[in-house]
């Protein structure tokens, strides 16, 4: 009976273990290295519009926007520079997170679009969740990237 019972409790362990491992959240593996002058680096890829976007923000507030088809530079104001800094640098972003279960039940055709938010921390780069702060000001550049290339206005 003894020996029934911990054959159980092991197998429970175990399943324990697994559902732990499959469920439990784990940063995202990065296929990008950012680079110690960079403050802040988005990547957008996919859609039916087929983007390929890097917006990469300097430590000195220039800007870089490239679609793969043309490059538009620009600075940050003041204020959005300071504000991403603080945000950064008081470390109120979250790494971004995901776990076996969902890798595993992540769509994989139609129209799909992959967005990433990239930071250099002490020498590593860290992919972060998405934050209003942060995309209202790469919603920003995008738009007036955009605007100046192809001449669009809302």
């Amino acid at each position: 009976m003894k020996k029934s019972i911990k054959i159980i409790l092991t197998i429970v362990g175990i399943l324990i273990a697994i559902f732990a491992i499959i469920l439990f959240p784990l940063p995202e593996s990065l296929s990008w290295q950012v680079d110690n002058s960079v403050l802040l680096e988005y990547h957008r890829v996919g859609g039916f519009a087929g983007f390929m976007d890097t917006i990469k923000i300097l430590n000195d507030g220039s800007v870089e926007f490239n679609n793969s088809r043309d490059i538009f530079t620009t600075k940050l104001s003041d204020e959005d520079l300071q504000t991403l800094t603080q945000f950064i640098e008081s470390k109120e972003y979250s790494l971004r997170t995901k776990s076996l279960l969902a890798k595993w039940t992540e769509p994989t055709c139609c129209d799909l679009m992959y967005t990433a938010y990239l930071i250099n921390k002490d020498g590593k780069t860290i992919m972060i969740s998405h934050d209003k702060r942060m995309s209202d000001i790469i919603q920003n550049i995008d738009e007036e990237a955009n605007s100046k290339l192809y001449n669009i206005t809302e």
